[in-house]
C-alpha cells in the first residue's frame, strides 16, 4: 500500500502505507518515546493529532489488550520509520498493522522521522494531511490535499466533548469516592485510583457544580485530555465553586484547567512535551523527577493569581509543572504520574492526594 504526508508548508512525503485505506487530516505531533506506542495511540488526548514516533523501529511487541489507555485509537493518524512485520509479546493478539485497521486509522512508514522532527521543532507543530491507497499516490491532486489542511483549525475544536464518557458510571467499591471528571482520561489514572482503595465515579465533562455535590464525593479529580484549554471555560468556571467544599487534583489538561479556573492564561508550546524523560523540579523538597508528558499548552506564568503558587518547573524550557492553591485543598501537575508509558517517578502523588480524602 501507498502513503503520502502532505504538510501545510507544502512539504510532501511519501511512503508505504499501512492500517486503514484512507484519509485524516490532524495537527502533526511527536513523540520521543522508546515503547508505548499503543498507549499513546489509545490515549485520548491526541485526538485530532497525527503522531510521530521519533524512535525508529515500531510494532515488534505488537498490540496487547491490556496495554490500551483508552477505548479505542485516538490518533488520526501515525507516521513511523520502520514497520516491523514481525512481532512477539507474551500478550501480544494482533500486529499494529491490524490495530489501525480495525479503528480506520492510516499510518506511513519508510519516512524520514528525523527530517519531520527537525522541521517542527524549528517551525512549531504542523497541519498535515496523510492518505494511504492501494493505488499509486504519484498522479494526485496537491490543491485539494492543501485545501483539506486549510479548513482544518485543531485549536477551535472541542475535541474534549467527543473524547468524553456521555452519562455516569461507578467503578469499584472503595471506602473513599472519588469523582473523576472525564476530559479523556486515561486508564491509568482510574486504575491507580483503584489501587487505593477508591470508588473512581466517572462524569462527563459538563458536568456543574450542582451535579457533583449532589453526588457529594470524597474528592474531585480532574484528567487529561485533547485540545485548547482556553475553550473549555464550561469545565474550568465549575472548579472555584467545588473547590469550597472538596480536594481538587488536577492532571496534564486537568492542570491548564485550574490554572484557568482562578484567573490564569495558556499558551500553546511551540511543538509540545510528549515523550517518558522530562526532567521536572518540585520547587517545595527541591527534588527532580523523571516525567512523562503529552501536552501541547502550558499555564502561562505571569498571568498566575496570588492565590496559585508555582509548585514543579520544568527544567528544559522551565514552563510551569505544577500549581497549588496557598488557601484551597487544589493542586495539580502538568506530567502524567501514572505514567503508561512511562517511568513510576511520581506514583507518590495519588498516595498524597488519596491522604487528603
Amino acid at each position: 500500500m501507498y502513503g503520502i504526508l502532505v504538510l501545510d508548508d507544502g512539504s510532501v512525503y511519501f511512503g508505504k502505507g499501512f492500517g486503514a485505506e484512507t484519509e485524516k487530516v490532524g495537527e502533526l505531533v511527536f513523540t520521543t518515546s522508546m515503547v508505548g506506542y499503543q498507549e499513546s495511540l489509545t490515549d485520548p488526548s491526541y485526538a485530532g493529532q497525527i503522531l510521530i514516533s521519533t524512535y525508529p523501529m515500531i510494532g515488534n511487541y505488537g498490540i496487547a489488550k491490556d496495554f490500551n489507555e483508552g477505548k479505542k485509537v485516538y490518533v488520526e493518524g501515525y507516521v513511523i520509520r520502520d514497520l516491523s512485520h514481525y512481532y512477539y509479546h507474551r500478550k501480544s493478539s494482533m500486529s499494529l498493522d491490524e490495530f489501525l485497521k480495525q479503528y480506520n486509522v492510516p499510518g506511513i512508514y519508510e519516512i524520514d522521522t528525523r527530517s519531520l522532527v527537525t522541521k517542527i521543532r524549528e517551525r512549531g507543530v504542523m497541519k498535515a494531511f496523510l492518505k494511504t491507497s492501494k493505488d499509486s499516490l504519484n498522479e494526485i491532486d496537491y490543491k485539494l490535499f492543501y485545501n483539506r489542511i486549510t479548513m482544518f483549525n485543531y485549536e477551535e475544536i472541542d475535541y474534549v466533548k467527543e473524547v468524553s464518557i456521555k452519562e455516569i458510571k461507578y467503578i469499584g467499591n472503595g471506602s473513599k469516592m472519588v469523582l473523576v471528571v472525564d476530559c479523556g482520561a486515561k486508564s491509568g489514572i482510574v486504575n491507580e485510583l483503584l489501587q487505593r482503595n477508591c470508588q473512581v465515579i466517572l462524569a462527563p465533562c459538563n458536568i456543574t457544580s450542582t451535579e457533583i455535590k449532589d453526588i457529594n464525593p470524597d474528592g474531585v479529580f480532574y484528567t487529561n485530555g485533547p485540545g485548547n484549554p482556553a475553550e473549555l471555560k464550561y469545565i474550568y468556571e465549575q472548579i472555584p465553586v467545588i473547590a469550597k467544599d472538596y480536594p481538587i487534583f488536577g492532571i496534564c489538561l486537568g492542570n491548564q484547567l485550574i490554572g484557568h479556573a482562578f484567573g490564569g492564561k495558556t499558551f500553546k508550546l511551540k511543538f509540545g512535551h510528549r515523550g517518558v524523560n522530562q526532567a521536572c523540579l518540585d520547587l517545595f523538597s527541591n527534588r527532580v523527577y523523571v516525567t512523562t508528558h503529552n501536552h501541547g499548552y502550558a499555564v502561562e506564568k505571569t498571568t498566575l493569581p496570588k492565590e496559585l503558587e508555582v509548585w514543579m518547573i520544568n527544567l528544559n524550557d522551565k514552563t510551569i509543572e505544577g500549581l497549588k492553591h496557598k488557601e484551597l485543598d487544589v493542586a495539580s501537575v502538568q506530567f502524567h504520574p501514572e505514567a503508561r508509558p512511562g517511568t513510576f517517578d511520581t506514583k507518590w502523588i495519588f498516595d498524597e492526594f488519596v491522604k487528603k480524602l
